[in-house]
């Protein structure tokens, strides 16, 4: 059986020095902009089982799991076998003076669900040493038998943005998970995979940059954007034929 998942974070660009014109939609030389670390922990994501990479603009970040996948029914041995996580911790390097913060999210899996299982797909967003995350959660009803894709556009316009003095660390927690009632015989699978039919979870971020708003100016508090209070536009969740 196969499977398909695709996650695009889209990041974005500010010169703490005060600008001529607007810059915010200058990207910086793509040369500076690289994966300096990338650390994941999970069920879903055990060591070994995750790769990565660019694509040829830099724009899309691409991470691969090959045993993301949740099972539910009467012959799972293990309940914990219904959930599944994997949190990445994603440090990028990029440009003196550049900012960048998550504004979508688009997901691509498949769902093998009897009568009476609900299966559900969720992913939280946010900086190390920041209280602030926006959350994301889509329910799946049995019986459904097809691939499905979810996606999640944040407004750009309330982002937040990654720290000004240091190089950001991303964290993107992200879980999937089967219910049914007690006792039950329906049953269940579960799994993030690769469009391109191989065994593996995809996750693209697409990165969008801008000059970093920071120094002097800064924005008082009670104008920063505070993720958990993010609007999420155009919002959609489709069955894929």
């Amino acid at each position: 059986m196969k499977f398909s998942a695709t996650i695009p974070l889209f990041l974005a660009a500010f010169s703490s020095a005060a600008p001529i014109e607007d810059s915010s939609n200058v990207d910086p030389e793509p040369s500076g902009i690289f994966v300096k670390d990338i650390k994941y922990n999970g069920s879903g994501c055990p060591a070994g089982s995750v790769s990565s990479q660019f694509s040829d603009d830099r724009k899309i970040f691409t991470v691969t799991f090959n045993k993301y996948e949740a099972n539910i029914g009467p012959k799972v041995q293990l309940r914990s076998d219904a959930r599944k996580n994997c949190q990445l911790n994603l440090k990028l390097n990029y440009p003196s003076g550049f900012q960048y913060s998550v504004v979508g999210f688009i997901t691509r899996g498949y769902a093998d669900i009897d009568a009476d299982v609900t299966a559900e797909i969720g992913s939280i967003y946010y900086f190390s040493g920041q209280s602030q995350q926006t959350t994301s959660r889509n329910t799946i009803k049995g019986p459904f038998h097809a691939s499905y894709t979810k996606e999640d556009n944040i407004n750009v316009a309330t982002a937040v943005w990654s720290p000004c003095d240091a190089q950001g660390l991303a964290n993107i927690n992200t879980d999937i998970r089967l219910t049914a009632p007690p006792n039950s015989p329906a049953a269940g699978s579960l799994t993030v995979d690769s469009i391109d039919g191989k065994f593996g979870t995809k996750f693209e971020y697409r990165l969008q940059w801008r000059s970093a708003q920071c120094g002097t100016k800064r924005r008082a508090v009670d104008d920063a954007p505070v993720l958990n209070e993010m609007n999420m536009e155009a919002n959609s969740f489709v069955v894929d034929n």
